[in-house]
């Protein structure tokens, strides 16, 4: 799903998310009978708001409607979405076809990349409140039995325990956008750590760091209210500063490796992994050194 766009979708050549492993692979082995569901319905004002986004308007209502009760062209478009995915997402697609056709399957893969989204989603914010609440201050007997309470929580199958799960992150994270709402819950995470760690500050200063964490949070939620045409540049504006609020809150881990290595990783894990495989390498490569020496000696 773009996040913005003026030119009309080309349907000859189309992979599901880029193809996306990591995406494709919730469809393989992490969505149930529902999820799956979800992902293939398809609602006629989803197809409109599609074809909207794209300058295709001239495309009728009642044809939408015809398309979407026709069993065997819907069946079609879903055993194409379904064959796609073990085929690294690719879908060959002739010229000349129906557009709607084409915007079925942009909205199936919308579903599927926001539930990959929303999965991601809560085990990153598992993660980061297990990490929160076990090196919080608080006594042993309150942490513990809380974080095992936690880990119970985010692992159960229970069907209720799922469903409150995913019902509070959207409540708090909710967004038509995927990519928007995931930057809402990791500068919503980053504030949150941030007002932690900077607390010894003086108050005056207090205040201005806190600002400078809170913007991510202010320029997301003007972008979720502006225009489409100014989408673009906010996103950009967007993601530098969750990028300043990340790098303010590194400079206050100073105090702990711990902390320091657990956000480096969890807010830049792009470049941890390389770090960390660099690291990896360099060690295999001292120590096999070291070992053809001594066998020399």
């Amino acid at each position: 799903e773009e996040e913005s766009s003026s030119q009309a979708p080309v349907y000859e050549t189309f992979q599901i998310a880029d193809g996306d492993q990591e995406v494709l692979d919730v469809w393989l082995h992490e969505c149930d009978k529902n999820d799956k569901e979800f992902i293939l319905d398809v609602e006629d004002n989803e197809v409109r708001e599609e074809l909207r986004k794209y300058g295709l308007v001239e495309v009728e209502t009642t044809h939408i409607d015809q398309v979407l009760n026709n069993a065997d062209l819907m069946t079609g478009a879903r055993k194409m979405f379904i064959d796609a995915i073990s085929n690294k997402g690719k879908i060959e697609i002739q010229d000349g076809v129906d557009p709607v056709l084409g915007t079925l399957l942009h909205v199936m893969e919308s579903h599927l990349l926001y539930l990959f989204t929303l999965k991601s989603m809560q085990i990153r914010a598992a993660s980061f409140f297990v990490f929160y609440i076990w090196s919080s201050t608080y006594d042993w007997y309150l942490r513990y039995p809380f974080v095992a309470f936690l880990i119970y929580f985010i692992y159960s199958k229970n069907l209720k325990f799922s469903n409150l799960k995913e019902n509070i992150l959207l409540y708090c994270f909710q967004d038509k956008n995927v990519r928007r709402m995931s930057a809402r819950s990791e500068a919503s995470m980053c504030c949150l750590m941030v007002a932690t760690l900077s607390c010894w500050l003086p108050l005056s200063q207090y205040k201005l760091i806190m600002l400078v964490a809170l913007l991510p949070l202010i320029i997301i939620e003007i972008e979720a209210r502006s225009a489409e045409a100014d989408e673009n540049g906010l996103r950009y504006i967007r993601n530098f500063c969750i990028l300043l609020a990340e790098c303010i809150l590194l400079y206050f881990t100073w105090f702990s490796y711990l902390y320091s290595f657990f956000c480096f990783c969890f807010f830049f894990p792009s470049i941890s992994r390389i770090v960390i495989s660099g690291l990896m390498c360099g060690i295999v490569i001292v120590l096999q050194f070291s070992l053809s020496v001594s066998v020399r000696f």
